[in-house]
């Protein structure tokens, strides 16, 4: 007997967007994620019982259950058993208001908003050990440790950076942040680049290379939290919480999980750093 599988258009930009945010820091750990959410959606099609019963106010969900993608706990499929399988409604993370985005069924993203959204803190770690020990604790599934070179370049506001990442695969990064201590909203384009080299010299040509910062990066992911843990050539250890915002949530719900976060990482107020690493391996470079 064959099991139908549906996933509807708002389900299957879920699956992207989510992979998308993952991939940002590691292209292994998104395709990890993608190969789950597929392998748990063909087991609820052929067991459309195995899932948890919800409750929503609209008449018309009232079959939908809700079952996490394994290796990735925070992340919920949301489907709706039918006649010859199920059909996936929604993927989303279980800190996001499930009641109003399922009963609202939209999509609150402005059109022309493409830019992508952090809540993000930087600090020096103190105490290394300690600091990894806590991170493997909260994380969803094992660290990902990822060699990094950022090549930036100047550029008349912002920060722009060619990333190459363990030698294999390289992005320009694009993104306007504040400085200060406290955590803050920054906002990133991403643009994969296939020739580093000749991005690089285009680059360097037009605006100049300001500097380069290599780093050996220690990567968690704590639900939508990408936790970097960095050793830094030349400036030393530090740890960056970096909160994913999706398109429906406000500044103020990331910077709440942040600082539950700095919470359970026992990251103190004190060692909170308000500068790039660009910034701070040389002060006196201008911009």
């Amino acid at each position: 007997m064959s099991h139908r599988l549906l996933k509807t258009r708002r389900a299957k930009r879920d699956l992207a967007e989510a992979a998308a945010r993952i991939a940002a820091d590691n292209l292994n750990v998104a395709l990890r994620f993608l190969s789950a959410a597929e392998r748990d959606c063909a087991f609820l099609a052929k067991t459309p019982g195995a899932g948890a019963k919800r409750d929503f106010l609209r008449k018309d969900l009232a079959e939908v259950r809700s079952s996490p993608i394994g290796g990735f706990k925070n992340y919920l499929i949301f489907y709706r058993p039918t006649p010859a399988g199920i059909e996936v409604l929604r993927v989303l993370h279980g800190a996001r208001d499930i009641g109003s985005l399922l009963d609202k069924q939209g999509d609150s993203r402005m059109k022309g908003d493409t830019m992508n959204r952090n809540i993000e803190i930087k600090a020096r770690a103190t105490n290394l050990a300690d600091l990894l020990d806590r991170a493997k604790k909260l994380a969803d599934a094992p660290p990902q440790v990822l060699l990094q070179e950022d090549v930036f370049f100047h550029t008349p506001k912002g920060r722009l950076k060619l990333r190459t990442i363990n030698g294999t695969q390289s992005e320009l990064i694009y993104y306007e942040r504040p400085d200060g201590t406290q955590p803050k909203d920054s906002q990133y384009l991403l643009l994969a680049v296939s020739d580093p080299q000749t991005a690089r010299e285009l680059l360097g040509r037009a605006y100049g290379i300001r500097g380069i910062v290599r780093k050996r990066r220690t990567l968690f992911l704590v639900g939508v939290t990408r936790i970097h843990i960095d050793e830094v050539e030349g400036l030393g250890e530090f740890v960056e919480l970096e909160v994913v915002l999706p398109a429906d949530w406000s500044a103020e719900a990331g910077v709440k999980i942040a600082k539950e976060l700095m919470r359970k990482l026992n990251i103190e107020e004190s060692t909170l750093v308000a500068d790039a690493y660009m910034d701070l391996l040389d002060p006196h470079l201008p911009a």
